[in-house]
């Protein structure tokens, strides 16, 4: 089970460490993660993918709920039909199995539907989802699953029968047969199936409650995270992977391609910084195990060429960037981040001249700048220690990426740089061409998926809550006809009845909105691993979301209780 996996993913960590320690001694931080298998499977989406079901199930439910409040309202109106039945000697059992068929034929139907357009949208989900998914060649619609969708389809049709048919249970064939078909017996709104359709209307409120309240925290946790602090500016930068035909090529010749491009972008109008990096801009890229004065080091390591952290936008906390007489003068020197100046380069890193065995036996090495932590792997991870290591041209790659900062659209620079490759040779091509901002964003997939899956639900819930209350108003606006026709005929003006209306409508949705609060308060920490910049009892979310709530319901409210206000009393009480 899962508690076993982790138990055993900690006692193979320690296993590791104690094999480590005695092959390099107790000198220098040991970093190990053990992962159990089926997390390691999963990758960092299974719990958002259990919260994203539950909020299907959700909206099911509330559907099915939404349905079976219509079919409730309806078997009220067919009581003199269903007594007609029960006089002509239908059973109990007969009628019951007469609303199970109905409402079967509208669940199939609709279950049907469905089906078709998730065949529809299976051909658009990997399009959907991000290409680092996990298992996402193992999506498809096998038998498994349309079995699956034709048995939700059944339950949801026998829910939705079992409720008119529990409603007619004891009917009263006199009592029923005498009714005219324009006010039921038992219809007023404090009746027992009004009351049950008022409870289903605010079921679904709190679902949509609490489904609100989840795409509130999930949309403002994506924004926080757009916002957030990486340690670099991603604004008005264009980056480009420049293809080399390394085998085609000498090193001399492919180190003056590189060369020429980079100062020909250099001296482009409007281009205000420009570099190499040897590796993937963002994302983890690297490593290294070094010694440094006796002490086991490990960091995570990028070449770059001079004028990286300007093209970047990172920040220097102290000393300078790499210049061309660092190669010249074939001195040693790295760049490290803040957290590796803390952790090893104490108390003063700048200048600190350390013994390395990384480049090669026992050489010197020295510390020329200390820059802000760079949160490549995303936000939400830990910085670790990172070292810039300045290399030339002939050492780069055959793929080396190319970051160009402009004052302007860097998107309009594109052109020119194809251009300006072509012309140092006509097989060089510049590909994986997207701004800085893009490659962010790229990063962000994965919450964006889930806050706008999330959205689009809650979203959904809402206009099913706001539907159903506007039926269930409407229904009992037309079945206390006679009811407001009285009011009005012993002084009750128009604004009276609204109130009356708009203030039934508001008390189911304040009941709801309530329920859903104290749910969503319940079940807020499971989603507290999948937030940033907030936690998961955000008051701003917890205040807007009734607010929102209030405001569709009394938006729902206002037809049925317009209705009621133009109701002629007089035309009312003579059955006309």
């Amino acid at each position: 089970d899962e508690g076993t996996s982790r138990g055993l993913a900690r006692a193979t960590t320690a296993d590791m460490e104690l094999v480590l320690r005695a092959v390099f001694g107790d000198a220098g931080p040991i970093r190990i993660t053990a992962t159990p298998l089926p997390e390691a499977m999963a990758g960092d989406v299974r719990r958002p993918l259990i919260i994203l079901l539950a909020a299907v199930v959700l909206l099911f439910i509330t559907a099915t709920a939404n349905v079976a409040s219509l079919q409730l309202a309806r078997a009220t109106t067919r009581r003199r039909e269903i007594a007609i039945r029960s006089a002509l000697g239908a059973g109990q059992a007969r009628v019951t199995r007469q609303l199970l068929v109905e409402n079967l034929v509208l669940g199939l139907g609709g279950g049907a539907a469905g089906l078709a357009l998730a065949v529809a949208l299976h051909r658009a989900i990997p399009t959907l989802l991000p290409a680092d998914f996990p298992r996402l060649q193992d999506l498809s619609l096998d038998g498994f699953v349309i079995a699956f969708a034709v048995a939700m389809s059944v339950a949801g049709s026998l829910a939705i029968g079992l409720a008119p048919a529990w409603s007619t249970r004891r009917l009263n064939l006199v009592e029923s047969l005498s009714e005219d078909g324009t006010a039921p017996a038992g219809a007023g709104w404090r009746s027992r199936p009004a009351r049950a359709r008022m409870t289903i209307m605010a079921g679904q409120v709190a679902i949509a409650c609490l489904l609100l309240v989840g795409a509130s925290l999930l949309g403002r946790s994506f924004l926080a995270l757009v916002d957030a602090d990486r340690g670099f500016d991603p604004s008005s930068t264009l980056t480009a992977r420049l293809q080399l035909p390394g085998f085609a090529l000498t090193t001399e010749r492919r180190a003056a391609i590189v060369d020429a491009v980079l100062e020909r972008a250099r001296a482009m109008p409007g281009v205000t910084a420009a570099s190499y990096s040897d590796g993937p801009v963002l994302g983890t890229f690297g490593g290294a195990a070094l010694t440094i004065d006796d002490t086991r080091v490990q960091a995570s390591t990028r070449t770059v060429t001079p004028g990286y952290f300007a093209a970047m936008g990172i920040r220097f906390s102290g000393g300078r960037d790499f210049t061309n007489d660092d190669l010249v003068s074939g001195r040693a020197v790295f760049i490290v981040n803040r957290t590796f100046a803390r952790e090893y380069l104490q108390p003063q890193p700048i200048g600190q001249v350390v013994r390395s065995r990384f480049w090669r036996e026992a050489e010197q090495a020295e510390v020329i700048g200390v820059v802000d932590d760079v949160r490549h792997a995303g936000v939400t991870e830990p910085a670790s220690p990172e070292m810039y290591f300045y290399r030339s041209s002939p050492r780069m790659s055959t793929s080396p990426i190319l970051i160009v900062r402009t004052a302007g659209d860097p998107l309009a620079f594109v052109p020119t740089l194809r251009g300006l490759a072509r012309q140092e040779d006509a097989s060089l091509v510049f590909d994986s061409v997207m701004t800085l901002e893009e490659r962010v964003m790229t990063t962000l997939a994965r919450p964006r998926l889930y806050a706008t899956l999330i959205v689009a639900f809650a979203a959904l819930a809402l206009i099913i809550a706001a539907v159903g209350l506007l039926g269930v108003l409407s229904y009992s606006v037309s079945q206390r006809s006679r009811e407001l026709a009285v009011r009005s005929a012993l002084g009750a003006r128009p604004p009276d009845l609204v109130r009356l209306v708009v203030r039934q409508g508001l008390l189911i949705v304040a009941i709801g909105a309530g329920a859903g609060l104290l749910a969503a308060a319940a079940l807020s920490r499971s989603m507290a691993t999948l937030l940033y910049g907030l936690t998961a009892r955000d008051p701003v979310t917890y205040a807007a979301v009734p607010a929102i709530l209030l405001a569709v319901g009394a938006a729902a409210c206002l037809a049925p209780a317009l209705r009621a206000a133009r109701t002629d009393p007089l035309r009312v009480l003579k059955g006309n």
